[in-house]
């Protein structure tokens, strides 16, 4: 138990009930709250959902608002993921944006849908070539131009939504995508489409 000799250590009750430490520093008579750790691979584990609709059985976690800007490095440990959402959904969300994809998302092996739509992407990391078992990626509303040369291995991909970014020549990438049964790359600057597509 903590005595009351320590004047930095202050308990506040959750809303489940359970006390919760909160360390304040004081600076010059001020009090200023330390900067909140990044959620655990624990924590993270206890968000993960498995009765969406969309994608029912699956193992899937959202992420959206303020969290988008800081992306905790332990949800690239969550490798039994299969669906990962980082796409803002409400107007009140657009605020905050994913600016860069992390080559850690290769870790996620498993990932069968990734949703990064609505974001402020400018890249794709070499590494999005590793997640073998995509199915389903949501890349539209952002600010790609070229999607990397690693690609053309996501063999098992089906959907690939790419519209309203800054595509001006089609990748040839998509092309190599034998599995492809969807492909949306409307509104973007593109002057021809590949034969053959």
């Amino acid at each position: 138990m903590i005595a009351g000799n320590h004047p930095e250590i202050s308990f506040i009750n959750s809303r489940a009930g359970t006390l919760q430490t909160e360390r304040t520093i004081m600076n010059k008579g001020k009090k200023k709250r330390a900067s909140k750790q990044p959620a655990g691979v624990k924590q993270l584990r206890m968000r993960i959902t498995v009765d969406d609709p969309l994608y029912i059985g699956l193992k899937k976690i959202k992420i959206s608002g303020k969290e988008l800007g800081s992306l905790p490095p332990s949800l690239y440990k969550l490798t039994e993921l299969q669906v990962l959402d980082l796409s803002p959904e409400r107007e009140a969300c657009l605020f905050y944006h994913l600016s860069e994809l992390p080559p850690a998302i290769g870790n996620l092996c498993n990932l069968t849908v990734l949703a990064v739509d609505t974001n402020k992407l400018t890249c794709l990391p070499e590494e999005i070539g590793e997640l073998a078992c995509l199915e389903r990626l949501a890349l539209s509303n952002n600010q790609l131009s070229e999607l990397p040369r690693s690609f053309s291995r996501l063999f098992t991909l089906r959907s690939l939504y790419c519209s309203n970014n800054c595509f001006k020549h089609f990748p040839t990438e998509v092309c190599q995508l034998k599995s492809l049964a969807f492909v949306d790359f409307s509104d973007n600057f593109l002057k021809s489409i590949p034969e053959g597509l």
